[in-house]
């Protein structure tokens, strides 16, 4: 065997070793690092980077539907309470590891309170403007949206009345398929 023939052979190994990095460099390096897909499965509008909500740390360790409410419940707060209980029981199993919550600036009218003692006995009601604040600097309208929130008191997504119901429950049904907590 001649030298030449010996080399051709030592580059050609050298070659099939190195070649996959150099077209791998090349791949990662030709394609933006921040590229996002541009469609999600999600229904829901995903909070990024997820914000925390102090009051609910003391939660049970439960994910949360909130919704924000004002003193008095009009047709779509209605509607929204009620789609909310109805995705939280079609949850079947899965349903003890949601609880349902309202937000409000200041505290409930007697009537609001009537429907929910009457219509939604598990509903948690919580009076905290400056949560309500808080939740305006990840949306500009709070008013009857819903604001899901992990266990450990992250708020993850908010559904706007129109995507509440079937949106949210096949939201909520991946995020409990595949979540380790609560």
């Amino acid at each position: 065997m001649s030298k030449r023939a010996g080399r051709c052979e030592l580059l050609a190994i050298l070659g099939i070793a190195i070649l996959p990095f150099v077209i791998a460099g090349i791949t990662f390096l030709g394609f933006q690092m921040d590229q996002t897909p541009d469609s999600t499965k999600n229904q829901g509008t995903l909070v990024y980077p997820p914000v925390q909500i102090e009051f609910l740390r003391s939660a049970a360790k439960q994910w949360s539907l909130i919704q924000v409410v004002k003193e008095d419940c009009a047709e779509v707060c209605e509607q929204t309470l009620y789609l909310t209980r109805q995705a939280r029981i079609a949850l079947g199993k899965d349903a003890a590891r949601v609880h349902r919550a309202t937000l409000s600036r200041r505290e409930l009218s007697t009537t609001f309170m009537d429907l929910i003692q009457n219509e939604h006995r598990s509903l948690l009601v919580l009076v905290d403007a400056e949560s309500v604040e808080r939740l305006l600097k990840i949306t500009a309208e709070v008013d009857n949206m819903v604001f899901l929130i992990d266990p450990l008191g992250n708020i993850m997504m908010y559904f706007p009345p129109d995507k509440v119901g079937k949106p949210l429950m096949e939201d909520l049904r991946h995020l409990l398929r595949i979540s380790r907590i609560g």
